[in-house]
């Protein structure tokens, strides 16, 4: 009585014939049957060296006292840098950021040039355009889901996706 010993077999998932377990392409379709990292050892190895860089680049860059250093500005620079600021502070743009300081400076520039775009809030919109001609909302069973929209203006309608107070899409 002999006893055979059977090769474990696993089927290919591109072409389904049963092929050995421990086979690295298929005899059949000829497909490279290991994992993404082991096709492409290079570039794996490649990827994990830029990675490291930047985890560990950072820790090099620091002066003796521990702090991350930082460009020096001359006394003209600063104070080129303080009158630029007032000046914004009192322009249309700072006035809105001081009313609203939850809003960035970048928000504020936009509002003050009466733009608008995809990612603004309803406050924001609100501010630009003031209360919106109708404000519908609807729940097909995916939550809710607004449109704003302004009769007399151009783009007109505004979409908040998912009742966050977003503006996700407009037309």
């Amino acid at each position: 009585m002999t006893l055979e010993k059977k090769e474990e077999t696993k089927r290919c998932k591109y072409c389904d014939k049963e092929i050995s377990a421990k086979a690295k392409k298929c005899p059949f379709c000829q497909t490279d049957l290991r994992g993404f990292f082991r096709r492409h050892q290079i570039f794996t190895l490649l990827g994990i060296l830029f990675l490291s860089s930047l985890m560990f680049g950072g820790m090099f860059s620091t002066n003796k006292g521990g702090q991350e250093s930082k460009p020096i500005l001359t006394e003209e620079q600063i104070q080129q840098n303080l009158i630029e600021q007032k000046k914004w502070e009192q322009s249309k743009a700072g006035k809105i950021c001081k009313e609203h300081s939850d809003w960035t400076k970048e928000d504020c520039d936009r509002l003050a040039d009466n733009r608008v775009w995809i990612g603004m809030s309803y406050d924001m919109l609100i501010y630009l355009r003031g209360k919106p001609n109708a404000a519908n909302p609807s729940n097909y069973g995916h939550g809710t889901r607004w449109q704003w929209c302004w009769y007399n203006r151009t783009p007109s309608c505004f979409y908040d996706d998912n009742d966050d107070g977003i503006v996700e899409s407009y037309n």
